[in-house]
């Protein structure tokens, strides 16, 4: 063993999880005719839809040593503004002294 390295002690160690959410929001909305007292039909004002799906892999290589990745994906739909969608990869290490 190198003497940089000490007693430094190896032991590996996988972890995998995915976190996953759907968000949802309708709202109608109705309104009073101006000068009576009948209610128009409900309009809807705002629909939007959203799935995001987060897994992470992480690897343990000591006591000291952790790094992994994680991803982010995330789709929108909204009647007032076109579909949304992000994507986005980090590369994490940890090292601790």
């Amino acid at each position: 063993m190198f003497p940089i390295f000490g007693r430094i002690r190896f032991s590996s160690v996988v972890s995998v999880s995915v976190d996953a959410s759907f968000n949802s929001d309708l709202t109608n909305t109705r309104s009073v005719l101006a000068g009576t007292d009948q209610l128009q039909d409900p309009v809807e004002t705002v629909n939007k839809k959203s799935l995001t799906i987060t897994p992470v892999i992480s690897y343990q290589f000591s006591n000291q040593i952790k790094g992994g990745i994680q991803g982010y994906f995330q789709d929108s739909k909204d009647k007032t503004s076109p579909d949304g969608h992000a994507r986005a990869v980090n590369a994490f290490v940890e090292i601790q002294f």
